[in-house]
């Protein structure tokens, strides 16, 4: 029972670490390109491996109001631009 928890809990920090790192790509790439037409279209330009991610993390950018959703589905960067942001985001771990 122990072990199946330790597995459990490790398991879901692999998770957890993979879907931050996705998260800082996706909005590393959103906020350097300002914007892009469609959902499809931004995921053409990452890394395979994050597609069970992916509308996770839009949601989470949407609900930070770091993007928004135009009616068309364009998405646009609303975050700050701040050179703090630019900053940790250059040094932020790649995925």
């Amino acid at each position: 029972m122990v072990i199946h928890d330790i597995k459990k809990r490790h398991s879901s920090t692999v998770h957890d670490s993979q879907t931050l790192r996705s998260l800082t790509m996706v909005e590393k790439l959103i906020c350097e390109n300002k914007e892009f037409d469609s959902k499809s279209s931004l995921y053409k330009k990452l890394p395979t491996g994050i597609y069970s991610s992916f509308t996770f993390i839009l949601e989470i950018l949407e609900k930070q109001n770091k993007i928004m959703f135009d009616k068309d589905g364009s998405i646009f960067w609303t975050g700050p631009a701040s050179p703090k942001l630019r900053q940790s985001l250059e040094k932020a771990v790649e995925y």
